[in-house]
C-alpha cells in the first residue's frame, strides 16, 4: 500500500512537471524568437532521414550536437510536422519531456544515495518547479537533452562506485556519449570521472576501467554524432574548426556583439546572483546552502557541481545554460535543506508555498502575447510608412505577422551600435539617425551592457545615457514587456533569461514628429 501510494505521488509530481513545461509552449506566436532555436529549426527542417548531415545541407558551421537533431526529425516525419513552422513545436514538446525525464532519473538517483523517501519526493517535486529548467523546456535547444543525458550517466556511475559492476560504468559511458551527442562542452567533466574510477575501483583495474570507459564514449559518440568524423575515428576537419570557434567565442578570443555583455561581469558572482535571483530563485538557493553541508556524503555529485560552477564561471561567456547540468544537483541540496528544518513545520510550509507561488509568478509570462509581438502589432497600428531603427544583431521589429504587418512595409535602418568608435561610423551614425523617425530598442541585448562600458563603447553609452534621460532627439512614447508576475522586474537578470521569451521592447519617437 505505502509502495502504491509513493507511485501515485511521483506519477503525479512528474504529470505536474511536464503541465508546467508544455504550458504556453508555442509562446512567442509562431515568431521564432530564439535565435539559437530558429537555427536549429533551419537545420532540421531541411535535412531528411535520408541525409542528417548538416553540412550537406550548406550549414558548416555546426557546434551543437546531432542527436537531437535526429530524434526531432523522426518525430516529426511520424507526425507528418516537418516545416519550419511546425517542426520546432516537435522539438519544444521533446524538450519538455526530457527535462522532466530528469525527474525520475533524480528519484532513483536519490533511492540510490539512501536519501529517505519524503525528502527524495520533496527533491523531484522542487525540481518541477524549478524556473529555469522549466523555462530552457520551452526551447527547442540542445540543452535539456544534453542533461537528461548527463544526469542517467551519473546515475550509472555512481551505481559503479557504489557496487563496483563493470556493467554500470560501460552503461555510464554509453550515456555519457549520448550527451555528447547532444553538445560537447559537457567533456570538460570527463577528468573527474577518470578520477573517481581510479580511486575506487580495485588496484588490478584501476588503469583498465578508465580506458573502458573512454572507449565506450567514443564509441557511443561515433554512432550518435557520426558527422563529427571523416572515417572509422578519425575527426573531421569542419567539426574541429566549429568547436574550436564556438570555444573561442566562449573565451572572447573570438569577438562577437553579444559578448559585449560580460565585460564587466565578476568572474563566480555572476552565475552565482542570476542562480539566485532567477534560475532557481532565493527560496530554494538559501535551501540549497542548508543542505550542501551533507555534501560529504556525495563527494562525486558535489565536485561535479563544484567543476561545472568553476569552470563556467570563469569564462568570459557566462550564459545561464551553461550552468544547468548542476541545476538536478543542486535541487538535491536543496531537498536536504528542506529536512533539515524538519523540527520547524510552519518554516518548511512556508518554503513550500512561497516557492509554488514564485513558479507560478513566472509562468505568467506564458499567459499573454509576447512583447515583440505586443509592439510590432503596435508599430503596424500607428507607424505606417515611418522609417523605423533596429539594431544590428537582434530581431527587427515589427515582425512578420501577416502581409499587412511585417517589416517590408517600412524602412528599416540598421543601427551598428557596438561599432560606432571609429569616427567615420560615428559620422555615418548620426547621418542614419536624421533619417530615423521611430527608434526601436526590442531587447537590451546592447542598450544595457554598452551604458555598463563606456570606456570601451563612449560613443555608444553617451547616446544610450542621453537616449534614456530624454537628452537626446528622441523621446519614449512607448514600452512593451511582460514581466514574470506582470509586475516582478527582472530588467537586471543575465540577457538570455529575458531577451527570448519576454524581452522588454522600447519605441522611440523623434521629438520633432
Amino acid at each position: 500500500m505505502k509502495n502504491k501510494k509513493i507511485l501515485f505521488i511521483l506519477i503525479s509530481i512528474i504529470v505536474f512537471a511536464l503541465v508546467l513545461r508544455i504550458f504556453g509552449l508555442n509562446w512567442d506566436q509562431n515568431q521564432h524568437l530564439h535565435p539559437d532555436e530558429r537555427f536549429l529549426t533551419m537545420i532540421v527542417s531541411d535535412i531528411s532521414l535520408t541525409d542528417l548531415n548538416p553540412a550537406n545541407y550548406g550549414y558548416d558551421f555546426y557546434a551543437y550536437g546531432t542527436f537531437p537533431l535526429f530524434i526531432t526529425k523522426l518525430f516529426g516525419t511520424i507526425f507528418s510536422l516537418n516545416s519550419y513552422d511546425q517542426i520546432f513545436l516537435v522539438g519544444r514538446v521533446l524538450s519538455s519531456i526530457f527535462d522532466t525525464g530528469i525527474i525520475l532519473i533524480l528519484y532513483f538517483l536519490c533511492n540510490l544515495l539512501k536519501i529517505k523517501t519524503k525528502t527524495n519526493l520533496i527533491i523531484c517535486f522542487f525540481y518541477a518547479l524549478s524556473i529555469f529548467p522549466i523555462q530552457l523546456s520551452h526551447f527547442f535547444t540542445v540543452d535539456t537533452f544534453t542533461v537528461f543525458f548527463t544526469v542517467l550517466s551519473i546515475y550509472f556511475f555512481v551505481k559503479f562506485i557504489k557496487f563496483k559492476k563493470l556493467e554500470n560504468l560501460i552503461l555510464s559511458a554509453i550515456i555519457f556519449g549520448l550527451a555528447l551527442s547532444c553538445k560537447t562542452s559537457i567533456i570538460t567533466t570527463t577528468p573527474l570521472f577518470l578520477i573517481f574510477i581510479f580511486l575506487k575501483s580495485n588496484k588490478h583495474h584501476r588503469l583498465l576501467n578508465p580506458l573502458f570507459f573512454l572507449t565506450f564514449i567514443f564509441i557511443s559518440f561515433r554512432i550518435f554524432q557520426p558527422f563529427a568524423f571523416d572515417g572509422l575515428i578519425s575527426f573531421s576537419p569542419k567539426f574541429i574548426q566549429s568547436i574550436d570557434i564556438a570555444h573561442k567565442m566562449i573565451t572572447g578570443e573570438y569577438q562577437y556583439p553579444p559578448n559585449i555583455q560580460w565585460f564587466s561581469t565578476i568572474p563566480l558572482l555572476h552565475p552565482l546572483v542570476n542562480i539566485f535571483f532567477f534560475g532557481l530563485g532565493p527560496l530554494l538557493t538559501i535551501l540549497i546552502f542548508i543542505g550542501i553541508r551533507r555534501s560529504a556524503k556525495f563527494h562525486f555529485i558535489f565536485l561535479f557541481v563544484i567543476l561545472i560552477f568553476f569552470y563556467q564561471g570563469t569564462q568570459l561567456a557566462k550564459y545561464m545554460r551553461y550552468f544547468y547540468p548542476i541545476y538536478p544537483f543542486l535541487i538535491i541540496f536543496a531537498g536536504l535543506g528542506l529536512e533539515k528544518l524538519a523540527q520547524k513545520k510552519l518554516i518548511q510550509k512556508i518554503f513550500l508555498i512561497l516557492i509554488i507561488i514564485n513558479t507560478l509568478l513566472f509562468l505568467v509570462i506564458y499567459t499573454q502575447p509576447h512583447s515583440r509581438v505586443q509592439a510590432s502589432k503596435w508599430i503596424c497600428q500607428n507607424l505606417s510608412n515611418q522609417t523605423l531603427s533596429y539594431e544590428y544583431w537582434d530581431d527587427p521589429l515589427p515582425l512578420n505577422l501577416s502581409s499587412q504587418c511585417n517589416s517590408n512595409n517600412f524602412n528599416l535602418v540598421k543601427l551598428a551600435m557596438f561599432d560606432i568608435e571609429n569616427q567615420d561610423n560615428f559620422s555615418s551614425f548620426v547621418g542614419d539617425l536624421r533619417n530615423i523617425d521611430y527608434l526601436i530598442l526590442s531587447s537590451n541585448r546592447f542598450w544595457r551592457p554598452i551604458s555598463q562600458n563606456p570606456d570601451k563603447y563612449p560613443n555608444a553609452a553617451k547616446f544610450y545615457k542621453n537616449l534614456f534621460s530624454g537628452q537626446s532627439e528622441f523621446k519614449l512614447i512607448k514600452t512593451f514587456h511582460s514581466y514574470p508576475g506582470v509586475y516582478l522586474k527582472d530588467d537586471f537578470a543575465e540577457e538570455s533569461f529575458t531577451v527570448y521569451d519576454h524581452p522588454k521592447v522600447f519605441i522611440f519617437a523623434k521629438k520633432s514628429i
